[in-house]
């Protein structure tokens, strides 16, 4: 009787046993499927509205706390690469040099606001504000948490969708109100200038300014007109040959140092001037009539100018312009001190140190 309980006892111990070996195999099993399910999940792609998140970044260098929170239009010029807001009464007046970006907040039945992003094209504007429009177009996306697109726009080919947040129209404006964040290189104006030249000595000579007249012309002369990118040397019948050759190394110079070789050297001989010469010495003459060239200043008579040098100096509620001592032709960098501020009257020209 003992052995059949001890038996029986045994049978339902081993019962249990796998009974709980079934029960913990079907919860891992279930586990792993739950896991798996989950895994087949996460490696599911995100549709691009469901993966756009607004970056940790800070606009608010940009864009103010309350925008996209009002229903109405906003709008942007892009101003040295930052977007700028412009006033109402701006609005949809277009400058075809510039750039913007229009925002237009709607409030839905549900409550939910709504966004539409756009950066309109001007059709010459220059490249720093195409590329920033688009840039903060997306910033603004970014700075709404908006999953609508930021949608291009350009001068004369506007979507309909762009066209109905304007609906008296849209007015394109010759030129751009704001300026480009590049730095630009203006071309600087020259002023046409003749100069005679005279050989001080072997190693110098002396640029003095005549007026741009075919009558300042002198055989025994080679004058230097200046016409901005265009530079004439004209060499007299009676000059010297070795002032060909410094008049020509003196023109290169200038072309070199202050037109950054962009200048055009026109070597010219008295006889044998072209029609823009004469055009720039104001004759407008046919060139069968060519003027008659003769001496008509004493070489003797001529003196090197020795510039006046002032120092500016502060006086008691005036300026005080004591002027430099120095020995005629000794004129260095040694009289200039980089503590004060120099006028040299060159009697042509004027400058300040």
């Amino acid at each position: 009787m003992r052995l059949v309980r001890r038996a029986k006892e045994t049978s339902e111990s081993d019962s249990s046993k796998v009974l709980k070996g079934m029960t913990d195999l079907a919860k891992e099993k279930d586990r792993l499927k739950s896991g798996q399910d989950l895994n087949d999940i996460n490696l599911k792609p995100k549709r691009w509205d469901e993966a756009l998140e607004k970056p940790p970044l800070d606009y608010s260098d940009f864009f103010d706390d309350d925008i996209g929170h009002i229903p109405g239009l906003t709008i942007w010029e892009i101003e040295n690469f930052v977007p700028n807001r412009i006033e109402d009464a701006l609005h949809g007046k277009f400058y075809e040099g510039d750039c913007y970006i229009i925002l237009k907040t709607t409030l839905e039945d549900n409550q939910n606001l709504n966004w539409q992003i756009f950066y309109w094209i001007g059709s010459v504007a220059s490249l720093d504000k195409k590329a920033c429009s688009a840039i903060h177009a997306v910033n603004l996306r970014n700075f709404l948490g908006a999953h609508c697109r930021s949608v291009r726009e350009e001068q004369g080919e506007e979507s309909d969708s762009f066209m109905e947040l304007f609906p008296e129209g849209i007015i394109y404006i010759e030129g751009g109100r704001t300026t480009s964040g590049f730095f630009t290189v203006e071309e600087i104006d020259v002023a046409n200038r003749m100069f005679r030249l005279h050989e001080l000595s072997s190693k110098q000579i002396l640029m003095e300014s005549v007026a741009l007249h075919y009558s300042s012309l002198d055989p025994r002369f080679i004058f230097l007109v200046d016409a901005g990118y265009k530079i004439y040397i004209w060499n007299g019948k009676k000059s010297k040959n070795t002032m060909k050759q410094k008049a020509r190394l003196l023109a290169e110079k200038i072309n070199k140092e202050e037109r950054k070789s962009k200048s055009e050297l026109i070597f010219c001989n008295q006889g044998s001037e072209t029609e823009d010469f004469w055009h720039e010495l104001n004759f407008c003459d046919p060139l069968e009539s060519l003027p008659e060239i003769v001496e008509h200043i004493n070489v003797e008579d001529f003196k090197p100018f020795d510039a006046i040098v002032y120092r500016v100096g502060l006086g008691m509620g005036y300026l005080e312009l004591p002027q430099v001592d120095y020995k005629p032709k000794t004129l260095t960098r040694k009289h200039f001190e980089t503590k004060n501020v120099y006028i040299m009257d060159c009697s042509t020209e004027v400058y300040v140190w």
